[in-house]
């Protein structure tokens, strides 16, 4: 079970809240990819969460059986965000955070899912980032 502090909880249940989706990817290289679906940066635990246009972040598929729970992070190609070596499947078994955040109180947040990267897929346009055994 999820444990939300009460003030996180309050804040995000807030209807004039500024809530926003944080991606956090370590590849296991190091390289980090942070971005949020918000209209600015964002920055907490020591990372910056590029405003990324189009992010669009899949609700998580949970399984029932021993199958493992599935998400996927879309997003178009914008190389000032997205590092080079993503494009050589650099972040395939990356660790993988999934962080919900009110972009006005950023230390009112909560972390929804942590998984690791599955499959990417690549087209003209944009990125597709498969999270796999995400849960929290």
């Amino acid at each position: 079970m999820k444990i939300i502090q009460p003030a996180a909880k309050n804040a995000l249940s807030h209807p004039a809240a500024a809530i926003t989706n944080c991606l956090l990817v370590i590849g296991q290289d190091n390289t980090v990819l942070s971005l949020t679906d918000h209209d600015r940066d964002i920055t907490f635990s020591g990372y910056q969460f590029l405003s990324q246009p189009g992010l669009s972040i899949d609700g998580v598929r949970r399984s029932s059986d021993l199958a493992p729970d599935i998400s996927y992070m879309t997003t178009g190609l914008f190389e000032d965000t997205i590092p080079s070596s993503l494009y050589q499947e650099g972040y395939r078994g990356a660790h993988a955070e999934l962080w919900r955040v009110d972009a006005d109180q950023v230390d009112n947040r909560t972390l929804i899912s942590v998984g690791t990267v599955g499959e990417v897929t690549i087209d003209s346009d944009r990125i597709v980032l498969e999270f796999r055994g995400l849960e929290h």
